[in-house]
């Protein structure tokens, strides 16, 4: 997995300009928004719960100075479990 986490930064390196805001989206069953929100203090965000109330999308928002700041809060975020990284 690390492979993926190194050409994905590599990968933003290369197409963004830095600093730059970058928007992050996940899907996270219900139970862990709380634990997913930890990850995002000081950012912009917005939540939706699907229909049945089982799952949130999560919107955050914040400006990020390298491609390794985006890689590190994706790697952070895989530690909530359930989530879905879009």
């Amino acid at each position: 997995m690390s492979d993926e986490y190194a050409k994905f930064e590599e990968t933003l390196s290369s197409c963004e300009s830095w600093p730059c805001d970058y928007c992050f989206k996940f899907i996270v069953p219900a139970a862990s928004v709380p634990e997913m929100m930890e990850l995002f203090v000081g950012f912009s965000v917005t939540t939706r719960e699907s229909s049945k109330g089982s799952f949130v999308s999560v919107t955050a928002t914040a400006t990020m100075r390298t491609a390794a700041e985006v890689v590190a809060v994706y790697r952070q975020a895989a530690t909530v479990p359930g989530v879905i990284s879009l």
